[in-house]
């Protein structure tokens, strides 16, 4: 393994409506080992540069050089020593350098290969400064990947050139290159001491790392993460207990996060808490710094935990709390396995133990092993019930659709005879409207079975869209784009029945396979997307394929004249609480059959299932359903402690 060191600066340009004069421009680097001349400085670009190459030759030479420049390094200026005579900035700053390197024997060829110089236009235009920002950070990133993978190349700054904004556009190119792998050497920074002529080299990597710091508390407040800030404090070797036992419990909590683990979510909260509590009853010291800034966001990082905090004993709020905190899989993990617990502590349902078997060997709760008969037992009746639906209600469902695209491909010929009418938009509207409404009505009255009804899936997209769908494309060929706006699913079906129907699908419109988005290619022929649609509906509408397309689901309907509070699922030994009504009891039915789709889609994610199982596929559809139940047991569970007062 080899290490590459690079280096980075902005270069200064000497104003050219002053003469070069080299006596009035000297000012003296403070430095014991470098001899004269060579420590006389005319521009404080050779500062830093004449540093790092003199005094750590001995531990590593500088192998690539990048410069940021303006045009006005190159610009002429008149020398006093001879008038006739003009030299540029960049020749000044060459020269000098070169003379140096050449006088300490430094390994380093001043050549295209070692120096790269990017041009900066005016980078008090943001736009510019963006460009400037990325030329400079593609520039040394090519040269990082240039590199053996084993090897390492270490950056090395100087923040000292530049105008005003150049520090902004430096420290944005450390935190990009930083990201890609490059290690950071030394920060470093000239200030000239304008009545002693003298200039000290001032190293400002604490300084940076600051930033570090500051990035790694907003990491931990919006994300519970503490590796930037325990990275920090192992760089600054701070001495304080309180800060190491601090550190100590947010990395519990970060591990809390990763493993999704309830316990660890509470002691590791209510330990940052206590000991947010003792450093804030700590009499302000600015000179230990790091203590100081603990003070200072103490606020803001114990309020984001302030709904965890309010009620510890409370399994949801930390479900809540990882949705918030956009921890999806950990608040399904946590749904999973807490809200069986909370479900039966609140007294929703109540089961006779006599029915349900206990293994004290397993190491789970005794409340989760109830929980997973139970779930098993209704995922039997759902599926159940589902493939009876499906059987009763495909035919009838199959044949409506069917009769529906009949009617609208007859509609072509009434179209055109409406096209040279002068209301020829309202009346084609009026006749799409009526028929639409027919279809629709015929469809949501379809019967099921007992205990079951058919509705839109809100979730997926709402059946008049479908419908309108093809009316629209009955319209125009030219419509068929709108399919991009359908679930995944849908899609997938519809261009299959599409290509499968039209040899030259190619040729007018654009497929992406794996997204099976579309694009129109051309507006001639256009007819024929729509006739290889409809052909296909008609003839090759599946079964597992047509609840999805309609957008309709199956859904469990309770008994609750008849079977309230038994009969759950035709599950022996499950009730319902008795102060339920019909209302509440309907909710509870509907969160026991969500918690049972969740926990597919628990086991889809945590096992990557290729194929899913679960209803929700979509972050946003499990997120949301997750919210929708515990709002459901918050309201179940207020109401059932309201009969029992």
């Amino acid at each position: 393994m080899m290490e590459h060191h690079i280096y980075l600066t902005f270069l200064t340009a000497f104003k050219s409506k002053f003469p070069y004069d080299e006596d009035k421009l000297k000012n003296t680097l403070v430095s014991t080992t470098i001899k004269k001349p060579y420590n006389e400085i005319i521009q404080t670009s050779e500062s830093v540069l004449k540093t790092v190459l003199h005094d750590k030759r001995d531990q590593f030479t500088l192998e690539k050089l990048f410069f940021f420049e303006t045009k006005e390094l190159s610009t002429k200026i008149k020398r006093v020593d001879n008038p006739n005579q003009h030299i540029t900035t960049k020749q000044i700053f060459e020269s000098r350098i070169t003379d140096f390197i050449n006088e300490y024997n430094i390994d380093l060829d001043w050549s295209s290969d070692t120096v790269e110089y990017i041009q900066c236009g005016d980078i008090e235009n943001i736009s510019n400064l963006k460009v400037s920002i990325l030329n400079m950070s593609q520039q040394m990133t090519e040269f990082y990947h240039a590199q053996p993978k084993e090897d390492t190349v270490t950056l090395h700054v100087d923040l000292t050139g530049g105008p005003r904004t150049a520090i902004m556009l430096m420290l944005a190119i450390i935190r990009l290159v930083a990201y890609q792998g490059i290690q950071i050497g030394s920060i470093s920074y000239a200030n000239l001491d304008n009545e002693s002529s003298k200039i000290t080299v001032y190293e400002s990597k604490d300084i940076y790392f600051l930033f570090d710091m500051i990035a790694g508390f907003s990491e931990f407040t919006h994300y519970g993460d503490a590796k930037t800030l325990r990275h920090y404090f192992d760089q600054t070797n701070t001495e304080d207990e309180l800060t190491h036992q601090l550190l100590a419990k947010m990395g519990d909590f970060s591990e809390a996060i990763s493993l999704s683990s309830r316990g660890l979510f509470q002691s590791s909260v209510e330990g940052i808490n206590t000991l947010f509590t003792n450093i804030a009853s700590r009499e302000q010291d600015n000179s230990q710094f790091e203590l100081g800034i603990f003070q200072l966001m103490r606020n803001k990082i114990q309020e984001s935990y302030e709904t965890i905090l309010s009620d510890p004993e409370d399994d949801l709020v930390y479900i809540e709390w990882c949705l918030q905190n956009d921890y999806l899989q950990q608040a399904l993990a946590l749904f999973i396995e807490y809200v069986p617990r909370t479900i039966l502590k609140e007294k929703i349902i109540h089961l006779d133990y006599k029915k349900f078997e206990v293994d004290l060997d397993d190491t789970r709760s005794i409340e989760m092993q109830y929980f997973n008969q139970i779930n098993f037992k209704i995922g039997k009746f759902l599926v159940q019930l589902h493939k009876n639906g499906k059987n009763n209600a495909y035919e009838p469902l199959r044949n409506l659709l069917k009769e529906h695209i009949n009617k609208l491909v007859n509609k072509n010929e009434y179209i055109q005879q409406l096209k040279n009418s002068n209301d020829t938009k309202l009346k084609i509207s009026d006749e799409f409207e009526s028929l639409n409404a027919i279809f629709y009505d015929k469809i949501i009255n379809t019967p099921i079975t007992k205990n079951s009804h058919l509705q839109p899936d809100n979730t997926l997209y709402h059946l008049q869209i479908f419908i309108e769908f093809l009316s629209d494309i009955t319209l125009s060929g030219a419509n068929i784009t709108r399919l991009n706006l359908f679930p995944k699913i849908v899609r997938e079906y519809l261009l299959k029945q599409i290509c499968t129907n039209e040899a030259h699908i190619n040729e007018l419109i654009a497929i992406d396979k794996e997204e099976s988005y579309i694009k129109l290619i051309t507006d001639n022929e256009v007819y024929k997307i729509k006739k290889a649609l409809f052909k296909g509906l008609k003839a090759g509408i599946e079964k597992n394929y047509l609840l999805p397309v309609l957008g309709l689901t199956l859904y469990y309907q309770y008994d609750y004249t008849n079977d309230f509070p038994n009969n759950v699922f035709n599950i022996e030994g499950l009730s319902l609480n008795q102060c339920l009504s019909e209302p509440l009891a309907n909710d509870t039915i509907d969160l026991l059959t969500a918690y049972n789709t969740l926990k597919q889609v628990r086991n889809d994610t945590a096992h990557a299932n290729e194929e899913k199982k679960g209803r929700y596929t979509s972050s946003q559809d499990i997120r949301r359903e997750i919210e929708r139940c515990l709002e459901i047991i918050r309201k179940l569970a207020v109401h059932i402690r309201m009969c029992e007062i």
